[in-house]
């Protein structure tokens, strides 16, 4: 029972936060970033990227981010 009372509150969380975003949330444009990280003229595979603002981060913004394949290829949007 109580198992089935924790599936149907996690349902409802989740649905709760499927809603549309509110009409006056700041549009943000995307802009892809693509490439190859490497070392050594190697590949480097399993490294960890991040965009960063030149402007600085404001509370609450999201950092882009992403992690490069075996062939040391990543693409974040």
């Amino acid at each position: 029972m109580k198992f089935q009372v924790l599936i149907v509150a996690f349902l409802l969380g989740y649905i709760a936060g499927c809603g549309k975003p509110p009409a006056d949330a700041p549009s943000v444009p995307i802009h892809p970033v693509s490439g190859i990280v490497t070392l050594d003229a190697k590949p480097i595979e399993g490294a960890r990227l991040a965009l960063i603002s030149l402007q600085g981060q404001q509370p609450g913004d999201i950092t882009p981010n992403g992690i490069s394949d075996a062939e040391g290829k990543f693409q974040i949007s």
